[in-house]
């Protein structure tokens, strides 16, 4: 078990990541639903571009291993070293909102989705230096709520006006460069005290090194053998999502509003209603339990998504999708301090990230591919079965105990 923090120390974190979680629900009601809904209505951009873009949202997790790395051998702590990516990608955003081209505003989205998304083994790092253990999951779900109703809010009222300003899409744009800018400041304040001491534990070593774990920790690479296929099927769920309600060839042809109230107000809101409820089963129950209740969760919003050719059902299947996504981002952030060794969590994040931005990069490709030569149903068994897949590579794992 980690050591007990100073009430201060934990009481400031929390409440810079509180913060930090408005800015965060912002650019991610940019990545998920905006960034494609101006491709595909204002730039009128082709399927390679759309799913280049979508590729590059996680394209930075490949390289979560060599920030961390970085971070070790710069003795900056790893609050420190995001905020400094976060500056860096608000000029990515800021460019994107200047642009009047299809290539420069992929360029920019893409240059700052790269960067947004190389720094989750940062954040958990200092999750795990800052927070303890017996309340990580909870705290952690606080601020995620907080991040739900800020990307339902902006969702909402960035919908509402592009409706009635249809040409207005770079005063909506320019709400994420200060976003990030705004989350760079905050997270800047994060105390470094616990972080840095663990950093000074650390050995030097090669930029490579994170990666020995798989081979030293089974159960660490079954465990991420079992999140690539899970990643594979609910990452097409997701990059698809909006353009299969979004384009008319398959029978959908949504309003701005109803696109942004099927793909953020309902998935976000069911996601907000349980996260809180996630963050306690975390901290409670054991680890890979708890990934076979999300596995089936997911399986089933899948099915109902791509099964149903009704509002309704689109409806149902996306509130389904919000409680996976409750319970899957407490997971997905959280789940290497149950098993890392403690001054290591940020080097099994890293690896988690690598190979959770494969995936990221291939599947929109493959999602696009599906769906436009196979159809929406085969889109949907498709994903289904790779999350079966994932929930019986979990079993074996079942009978492992976590440790903080």
């Amino acid at each position: 078990m980690a050591q007990a923090l100073p009430s201060t120390a934990l009481k400031q974190t929390f409440r810079l990541e509180v913060g930090r979680a408005v800015t965060g629900g912002i650019i991610e009601a940019f990545s998920m639903t905006f960034v494609l809904y101006f491709l595909d209505r204002v730039f009128h951009a082709n399927d390679t571009a759309k799913a280049t873009v979508i590729s590059m949202q996680r394209g930075g997790l490949l390289f979560g291993f060599l920030v961390v790395v970085l971070a070790q051998r710069w003795h900056m702590a790893p609050s420190r070293m995001t905020a400094y990516v976060f500056m860096v990608a608000s000029l990515g955003m800021a460019l994107s909102a200047c642009a009047n081209t299809t290539l420069v505003f992929a360029i920019g989205v893409s240059i700052a989705s790269f960067l947004w998304s190389t720094t989750p083994p940062l954040v958990t790092q200092y999750y795990r230096a800052n927070y303890p253990g017996s309340m990580r999951g909870r705290l952690f779900s606080a601020s995620a709520i907080v991040r739900s109703c800020a990307a339902i809010a902006f969702g909402y009222a960035a919908g509402r006006f592009l409706e009635i300003f249809p040409n207005g899409y770079a005063t909506v744009m320019w709400v994420a460069p200060v976003a990030f800018l705004i989350g760079a400041v905050l997270v800047w304040y994060v105390p470094t005290d616990q972080q840095l001491h663990s950093q000074r534990r650390l050995e030097k070593g090669s930029y490579w090194a994170a990666f020995r774990w798989l081979k030293q920790d089974r159960r660490f690479a079954l465990a991420i053998a079992a999140w690539m296929f899970v990643g594979m099927g609910m990452l097409m769920t997701a990059a698809l999502l909006v353009e299969y309600i979004t384009n008319p060839v398959y029978g959908q042809g949504y309003t701005a509003s109803d696109i942004a109230f099927v793909t953020i107000a309902i998935p976000t809101s069911t996601q907000l209603l349980t996260t809180f409820l996630w963050g306690g089963l975390f901290d409670r129950l054991p680890f890979f339990r708890l990934r076979l209740v999300l596995n089936t969760l997911g399986s089933l919003a899948i099915l109902v998504i791509f099964l149903s050719h009704h509002f309704v059902g689109v409806c149902i299947g996306t509130a389904l999708l919000g409680i996976f996504r409750g319970g899957g981002h407490v997971a997905w952030n959280l789940w290497v301090t149950k098993i890392a060794p403690e001054d290591h969590v940020g080097e099994y994040m890293s690896v988690h990230t690598f190979f959770t931005g494969i995936r990221g990069m291939a599947t929109p490709f493959l999602g696009f591919y599906l769906l436009r030569h196979h159809g929406s149903e085969v889109l949907g068994w498709t994903c289904f079965a790779c999350v079966t897949l994932s929930s019986i590579l979990v079993v074996p794992l079942l009978s492992n105990t976590d440790q903080d």
